[in-house]
């Protein structure tokens, strides 16, 4: 009898518990409301966000936006000595005549630094200078010019507008020759070759004269212009100076309607600062 009572309990023990007979079924566990916008799914980890940058990781992005095109003003004296030889394309006269020339140019000079892939540079240049003696004028005139440096040749080219008068003074009346006062269009290209502490250039400039009847040197343009020059570069006082001085010589020749115009110009170009 003990050990069917012991049989009992152990049967009841195993089995089960239950609702009793007849009773409603339990009621559903409540739906899972979904996360919000921008959220993860209810149970998984909340990412962290990203790590701040340092004030210097700032500090150099900022340098990179801001820094993308530096430049600097410069001041160049313009003397030098004209000359129109007597055996010069459509002269006038019987023999060379020459003049002094006086003036100065104003200078800005451009270029880009990284993180751009290509570099880039510019010169924007105003001018005016006067001639005497038996060649004997002014002159005055903008330019902009732009290019791309390959390594250390930089190519440029931009507009010209200038305004000039020229006319030889012989000792003859009957050999004097004059371009009247006028602004002409045109257009410069230039090639400068850029080495440590030295630096040589060529240039051409075809012109046309804007409303007036002055002499072309050729049918349908004005004037023509070829120039080259060499020119060494210095620091003044010392490394860390922002002063930079160029010293050489220009040497160009004009083609004109009255003969062909020969300068030759001493250089020297003083610029300060980068900004």
């Amino acid at each position: 009898m003990m050990l069917s009572l012991l049989l009992t309990v152990q049967l009841a023990w195993s089995q089960e518990p239950g609702l009793p007979e007849g009773a409603p079924d339990a009621p559903a566990p409540p739906p899972e409301e979904p996360a919000p916008d921008g959220m993860p799914p209810v149970g998984e980890p909340i990412p962290l966000p990203p790590p701040v940058p340092s004030d210097s990781v700032i500090e150099s992005w900022e340098a990179s936006r801001t820094r993308v095109t530096r430049g600097r003003f410069g001041l160049r004296p313009d003397v030098g000595l004209a000359l129109m030889p007597a055996d010069s394309p459509r002269a006038r006269h019987d023999r060379t005549l020459a003049g002094a020339r006086l003036g100065g140019t104003l200078l800005h000079h451009w270029w880009t630094v990284p993180p751009t892939g290509v570099v880039w540079s510019g010169e924007t240049a105003l001018w005016g200078n006067g001639l005497a003696g038996r060649v004997r004028g002014w002159e005055t005139g903008l330019h902009h010019l732009a290019g791309p440096w390959l390594g250390p040749v930089s190519l440029r080219v931009g507009p010209v507008l200038r305004g000039d008068a020229l006319r030889t003074a012989p000792a003859s009346d009957a050999t004097e020759a004059e371009l009247d006062p006028a602004f002409s269009l045109g257009g410069r290209f230039a090639a400068t070759l850029d080495l440590p502490y030295l630096t040589a250039w060529a240039t051409i400039t075809p012109s046309w004269a804007i409303a007036s009847d002055r002499l072309d040197a050729w049918d349908g343009l004005t004037d023509l212009t070829v120039s080259g020059g060499l020119a060494g570069r210095f620091r003044v006082g010392g490394e860390d100076s922002p002063l930079q001085l160029q010293l050489g010589a220009d040497a160009a020749s004009r083609f004109t309607g009255i003969g062909t115009l020969v300068d030759i110009r001493l250089l020297l170009h003083l610029s300060a600062g980068t900004f």
